[in-house]
């Protein structure tokens, strides 16, 4: 009984933060730097609460995998109730949003978050900079808010799974 409440206890810790820390950079963080800073201080300060924030999320991702793992064990998933069974339905589509943001995180951490971080400390005096830093940043937000978007509808199968 005790392991199956800490199972839950952190999954759902690990979720408010994952969830929780996209939607104040995205609602917060983001609008306050684009109104506040330059266009080269934005992706300064964007590059590092990303690299800040990407190190704990990692951590957060990780324990949503390790303990949704001890969670499905905790209910029973059996392969034979996989196509039959509601709950063990609404997991797999879960299990697939979860399969998608892990590499959309990846993508936007490892190449969009480097490139931006590099091209924040360049001279703006550059040719093309100014061009490259702006497809930079909308497709680092195009994926930032893919992320978000599958998250959010993540944590919505996660209640309808604690209802079925």
């Amino acid at each position: 009984m005790w392991l199956a409440v800490l199972l839950r206890w952190l999954h759902l810790l690990a979720a408010l933060f994952w969830v929780g820390g996209q939607l104040f950079l995205i609602a917060v963080v983001v609008p306050v730097l684009r109104s506040e800073l330059t266009r080269q201080e934005q992706i300064r300060l964007a590059a590092g609460v990303g690299r800040r924030f990407a190190g704990y999320s990692l951590v957060a991702l990780g324990v949503l995998v390790v303990t949704g793992i001890g969670l499905a064990l905790e209910h029973g998933v059996s392969v034979q109730g996989l196509f039959v069974n509601p709950w063990e339905q609404v997991l797999i589509v879960k299990v697939v949003l979860v399969a998608m943001v892990i590499p959309i995180t990846t993508l936007h951490g490892l190449v969009y978050g480097h490139r931006l971080a590099r091209l924040g400390g360049a001279s703006s005096a550059q040719p093309g900079l100014l061009a490259k830093q702006q497809q930079l940043v909308r497709r680092s937000r195009t994926l930032s808010n893919a992320t978000l978007v599958l998250s959010v509808v993540i944590v919505l199968l996660a209640v309808w799974l604690a209802v079925l």
